[in-house]
């Protein structure tokens, strides 16, 4: 009896030591040194190629990938007037050879080289744009031999012009590709189209319906369609491809394996006869995210795990080249994850996300834009859902605020205080003290300006002294009936813009408005409208409110037209970037006009704040400091001035005297000159002046504009507008 439970007890200690050597084998298997749970290992990651020192001065035509599966980049060298290829080796240099061909392509003009193709036939073809004075035209070059002259193609479909309404063009083709029939693939980006062309007779044997995206491989190619999301390819039968991502504005390349996709959201594979798209590379955690970068070329290096290499032009019009390879030592994900909020896109975000994720590759930046392309929800229904999950304690790390609440934020204790990332960029000179400060209360700020618009009215020096207050303009209207002020805008356009020049006059900090105070701003602009021609319909010009912007000038070149020929006195400029100035400096210049700022106002088009709630403040706080670094404030993105004044000091000593401007006025194209240095120096020192940020409550804005178009349109009296008016604004407090 007691050897039986003897034995019992052995068997029960033997299979304790079992469970619990298994519970170490499962506990260590989940473990590694530090008791870290494993991480999955391994990304494609970007590396950007500098050229040697001897290339920086040179001028990069094309980079593709030739027969022995190498890449080469094609350039022009400025300091010796040569053409060079350049190729990467086995360890990563880089190998140059002269390219004698390209430099016997003569022309009787300006014309340069502006690209180089390895055919799929393999031989090397030179694409030239003529740049003579009049139409320019395009011709395409055939190496036969590197050191003898190449041979001119002759197609004539790619001179054929095209009268657009009075004005003629030939086509303007941008990129071309070789089959190995050695038929050849033109896109234009006049007409939008692709055409193929006989290289043995010159003839046009197709013309295709798709955008500029397309590859090639042997015989066949393939191409983005006009629609959104299609990819075609096009052999003795046209075979369509579904795409899960956007292909337009994107890069197409094609192996015996897989097609690849290459857009601003990354680089996506699928595999030959197959359904699903792989995201490779994700363009949130590279450079190819850049706003408004254009995608020049993408190229594989087929190997055990492919590499990728995109040829790309940012937004200074410079090239530059990315690698992108596996590496096995980095996590799959991001350790750490940032999010931002904004309710519309914004570029000097999307910039700052790259810079930002450059520099920390272990931080994942989840970007939240509320109102896409695609969202049906609207802006009031938004906001007020965004309210509720902010005061909960929720929501993401920064706020972009553009069109948010933010007076009740602040008040509600949302925002955190973030002086100790402001104030020492005020000190030491970084940031426009003036554009800053109007920030502060109490010596704190919770909110952090990253890029501004300059407003100005410019025209007659007698009439914008009458600008300073809406009673003096419209007694002068009445003093001088037979002069018309502004350019035709409708009815609602007059609305919005007069209300958001006026709003921190007639609607103070509390959401309050004085009832007579608005029905005196209704009078005025009742005379106003008169005088401009305010009309129901739709105007050439469109001031309006635009995806969250502020938008004053879409009609600055019909605004400009009649300023010059002497129909109106005066017009609003708004400065985002240089070419923004350019027509009014214009303006300016022949009629001997003087500009003025208005009310003191300066249009905040990018201003950020910190999540009270946001349990990595340090990291956020970084990402601010990245908002208005160098690296982020002197990309021209045409979405607002830099308030790093070294920035804006820099734009306006940039060299412009070879930049112009032309616009068909429907009878001839004129070209106009681009401001000179002096100008906008000038300009610029009033920019930094301003002191008064132009606010408004998104959730009021639209309501009031409603009320008073229906005025102006003499739906309703004045009385009733201003007791809507009143009406609206009260229910909000209410809320």
């Amino acid at each position: 009896m007691m050897k039986e439970k003897f034995k019992k007890l052995i068997a029960f200690i033997l299979m304790m030591i079992v469970v619990i050597s298994s519970l170490l084998g499962c506990n260590k298997s989940e473990k590694t040194n530090g008791g870290q749970k494993n991480k999955a290992m391994g990304r494609y990651v970007e590396e950007e190629l500098l050229l040697p020192d001897e290339y920086k001065n040179s001028q990069i035509l094309s980079l593709d990938k030739n027969a022995n599966g190498d890449i080469e980049v094609f350039l022009f060298a400025y300091e010796n007037n040569t053409y060079l290829k350049i190729f990467r080796n086995e360890t990563g240099g880089w190998e140059e050879k002269v390219q004698p061909w390209l430099s016997k392509i003569k022309t009787d003009d300006y014309s340069r080289v502006a690209s180089v193709v390895y055919g799929e036939d393999g031989i090397y073809y030179a694409l030239v744009r003529v740049y003579d004075g009049n139409n320019g035209g395009n011709l395409i070059f055939k190496c036969q031999d590197e050191n003898v002259e190449p041979i001119n193609i002759i197609i004539p479909g790619l001179d054929k012009e095209t009268d657009f309404g009075g004005y003629v063009s030939k086509p303007i083709i941008d990129t071309i590709g070789v089959l190995k029939n050695g038929d050849i693939i033109a896109y234009d980006s006049i007409l939008r189209q692709i055409g193929l062309f006989s290289q043995d007779t010159g003839e046009s044997l197709r013309q295709y319906d798709s955008v500029e995206s397309f590859t090639q491989r042997e015989d066949t190619f393939w191409a983005a369609k006009s629609e959104d999301k299609t990819i075609v390819c096009y052999t003795d039968v046209e075979t369509e491809i579904p795409a899960e991502n956007n292909v337009i504005d994107g890069r197409l390349a094609v192996t015996d394996k897989a097609i690849y996709l290459l857009n601003k959201e990354g680089i996506h594979r699928l595999e030959n006869s197959g359904t699903i798209w792989q995201t490779i590379v994700d363009g949130g955690l590279s450079s190819i995210s850049i706003p408004n970068s254009e995608y020049v070329s993408l190229e594989i290096l087929e190997k055990e795990k492919e590499e990728y290499f995109v040829l790309l032009r940012n937004t200074n019009q410079n090239i530059k080249i990315y690698r992108y390879y596996f590496d096995e030592s980095v996590p799959s994900v991001p350790e750490e994850e940032l999010t931002i909020y904004s309710l519309y896109e914004n570029s000097t975000i999307r910039q700052a996300i790259n810079v930002f994720q450059s520099a920390n590759s272990s931080v994942k930046i989840n970007y939240q834009v509320a109102l896409g392309e695609e969202s049906s929800v609207s802006v009031n229904d938004t906001i007020r859902a965004l309210n509720t999950e902010l005061l909960s304690g929720n929501g993401a790390d920064i706020l972009v605020l553009e069109g948010l609440p933010v007076v009740s934020l602040k008040e509600k204790g949302v925002l955190a205080d973030i002086t100790d990332v402001v104030t020492p960029f005020v000190e030491n000179g970084t940031l426009i003290p003036t554009i800053v400060s109007s920030y502060f209360e109490n010596d704190k700020t919770s909110v952090l300006p990253v890029r501004f618009q300059a407003p100005f009215y410019y025209g007659s020096e007698k009439v914008i002294e009458k600008l300073d207050s809406l009673d003096l303009l419209a007694q002068y209207i009445n003093d001088n009936p037979d002069e018309k002020i502004f350019t035709e805008l409708t009815y609602r356009q007059i609305a919005s813009t007069f209300l958001l020049l006026n709003y921190n006059k007639l609607i103070d900090e509390k959401e309050e408005m004085s009832k007579e105070t608005f029905i005196q701003f209704l009078e005025n602009l009742s005379i106003i409208s008169k005088n401009s021609g305010g009309s129901v319909g739709v105007s050439i010009g469109s001031n309006i409110l635009q995806e969250g912007l502020v938008k004053f000038d879409n009609a600055n070149m019909l605004q400009d037209m009649e300023m010059t020929n002497g129909t109106t006195q005066a017009g609003i400029m708004q400065i985002r970037s240089v070419s923004d100035f350019a027509m009014p400096a214009d303006t300016i210049r022949k009629m001997n006009f003087i500009y003025s700022d208005i009310n003191d106002l300066f249009i905040p088009s990018l201003t950020v704040g910190l999540n009270s709630a946001c349990k990595q403040k340090d990291l956020a706080k970084e990402f601010l400091k990245t908002l208005i670094s160098d690296e982020v404030q002197k990309a021209v993105l045409g979405d607002g001035l830099p308030v790093n004044e070294r920035m804006l000091t820099e734009l306006a000593e940039m060299d412009y005297s070879n930049s112009s401007m032309s616009f068909f006025d429907g009878k001839d194209i004129t070209s106009i000159e681009y401001p000179s240095m002096e100008e906008l120096k000038e300009v610029f020192d009033c920019a930094k002046q301003l002191t008064t940020p132009l606010s408004y409550n998104k959730l009021l804005i639209d309501g009031i504009i409603d009320n008073i178009t229906n005025y102006l349109e003499g739906e309703i009296s004045i009385e009733q507008a201003t007791q809507d008016t009143l009406n609206l604004i009260n229910t909000y407090l209410s809320e």
